[in-house]
């Protein structure tokens, strides 16, 4: 009799942990249930001609520095923030992410019963559903523009907490400059590492 109780508990135990697992390790779940909003980005140089100032304000884009204009002997390179995708630009303070399975919405304006989402959501794929190491990759699909953006993400849960920070870092964006007889140099390779808190 002890041993069939033994056997029934070992069983009831492991059926319900690999539920557990199944349910509460999948990114979809922790990371929809509220919106995320940007607090703060960090520009990683992974490579450049020469030393590299890097001057931040409060937008970031995840696309090439095409602006570049030459003053006092220094290129100073901006980015168009209006033609890049909504999904690649951001503002420190306002720009908010919500995830709704495997669909995100990263654009919102306010409208009489609160934020509504500017744009159909797109499409994001997640290569890991079990995060045992805290870290996996996300791959958001733009309909608007049939673009495509990897990030590494890392998200600060702790058993079946929901995480209140998630990290995404993109992938290299590399800006050649143009010299006045026509001769590229590659400038600068950066990765641009976004913070969000909810």
């Amino acid at each position: 009799m002890k041993q069939i109780l033994f056997i029934m508990l070992t069983l009831i135990f492991t059926s319900c942990e690999g539920l557990l697992k199944d349910e509460t390790y999948d990114p979809i779940i922790y990371m929809g249930g509220d919106k995320w909003v940007l607090y703060d980005y960090d520009i990683i140089i992974t490579s450049s001609i020469s030393n590299v100032e890097i001057v931040k304000d409060d937008t970031i884009c995840i696309n090439s520095f095409n602006n570049t204009k030459l003053i006092n002997g220094k290129f100073h390179m901006t980015q168009n923030f209006y033609n890049t995708p909504k999904d690649r630009r951001f503002i420190v303070g306002k720009t908010t992410w919500e995830f709704s399975g495997n669909n995100l919405c990263c654009e919102f304006k306010n409208y009489e019963y609160g934020l509504k989402p500017t744009h159909k959501p797109y499409f994001c794929d997640f290569s890991n559903n079990y995060m045992y190491t805290n870290t996996n990759r996300l791959k958001i699909l733009n309909s608007d523009y049939g673009c495509t953006t990897n990030y590494t993400y890392e998200l600060n849960n702790v058993g079946v907490m929901p995480p209140s920070m998630m990290t995404l870092l993109s992938p290299e964006i590399t800006t050649d400059l143009t010299y006045d007889g026509g001769a590229r140099d590659k400038a600068i390779t950066i990765r641009v590492l976004l913070k969000f808190m909810r």
